[in-house]
């Protein structure tokens, strides 16, 4: 099914040796194309790129927080 609404979304699809289909969704906020074994249009992806940046965002953050505290 997935592969169905994969196509239909214009992501794309490759087939490796061992019979497993990868798929590369678009990332969601930068638009790069992102690795998944498994497609679902409703998912949000996010490359890693964008997670490591959203990530030190929210230390970044605590950090600041806690300075404020003090």
């Amino acid at each position: 099914m997935s592969y169905k609404e994969a196509i239909a979304d214009g992501i794309r699809i490759e087939k490796s040796n061992n019979k497993s289909t990868m798929y590369y969704p678009p990332c969601n906020q930068c638009g790069r194309e992102t690795f998944s074994l498994s497609y679902l249009p409703n998912n949000k992806y996010i490359c890693k790129t964008c997670k490591h940046k959203k990530i030190s965002r929210v230390y970044e953050n605590k950090g600041m927080a806690r300075m404020r505290k003090s």
